[in-house]
């Protein structure tokens, strides 16, 4: 399985560390190194190299930092490789993921491949896609070019999409199967969450954008009740 990593452009610590991680819910950089057998300060280096190419998430819990492998189907969108090489690894890779597959998954991602993460997500939900909060148009975080070709795929895998904006983004411009309605400025916060595919998914508009995931079914269909109530309000 290494070798075959290494073919998709990880190194060999990296793919020694995404293996290990596949092993775990979520673990600390300390369990990690047991698992993988590589030194402490290699693991670090080989988590922020794939942390940057979005194989790996963290978050924070009691002050201390957790990381978690993205699911293997990350490699066909980020590496590029001929889906031959990947389609060999898949089945084992996945094999191992789902063993240990846990009921709650939080990831977090940041920056502009962390927002194009996301709307990746919402163009593979089997849902109609529920968003309230800021608009974000297509010039924000440098992704001009982006946001039409991800329009038209959504388009193309019949994506739905029921929306809530700030009355000040009335003046947006038509958006393909998609229903809008707008609350006043002062109910909407800083943030744009998102609620689909039992997701729940919160962007924070900072200067680097952070996007928190959360998958979990009593979660989601709480946060799609208060979704339908918004919309009952919103205009």
């Amino acid at each position: 399985m290494e070798e075959m990593l290494r073919e998709l452009g990880l190194t060999p610590n990296e793919s020694k560390v995404y293996l290990a991680m596949l092993r775990l819910k979520g673990a600390l950089a300390g369990q990690i190194t047991e698992v993988s057998g590589i030194h402490r300060r290699n693991v670090y280096d080989a988590l922020d190299r794939l942390v940057q190419k979005g194989l790996v998430s963290y978050v924070y819990g009691r002050k201390r930092k957790y990381f978690k492998a993205e699911p293997p189907e990350r490699l066909l969108e980020l590496l590029k490789v001929k889906t031959k090489v990947v389609a060999e690894a898949l089945p084992k890779l996945n094999e191992i993921f789902q063993e240990f597959k846990p009921e709650v998954n939080v990831r977090v991602y940041s920056g502009k491949e962390g927002v194009k993460r996301l709307l990746e997500d919402h163009i593979n939900s089997k849902t109609e896609v529920l968003i309230s909060g800021i608009y974000m148009g297509r010039e924000e975080h440098g992704l001009k070019f982006y946001f039409p070709q991800h329009r038209k795929r959504r388009v193309k895998q019949k994506v739905k999409i029921r929306a809530i904006f700030r009355e000040s983004s009335r003046k947006i411009a038509k958006i393909p199967l998609a229903k809008l309605k707008f609350l006043p400025d002062e109910f909407v916060g800083p943030m744009s969450m998102s609620v689909y595919d039992g997701k729940v998914a919160n962007l924070l508009f900072l200067e680097t954008p952070i996007i928190v995931v959360v998958e979990n079914k009593e979660y989601y269909e709480a946060y799609k009740k208060y979704f339908e109530l918004l919309w009952k309000m919103a205009k």
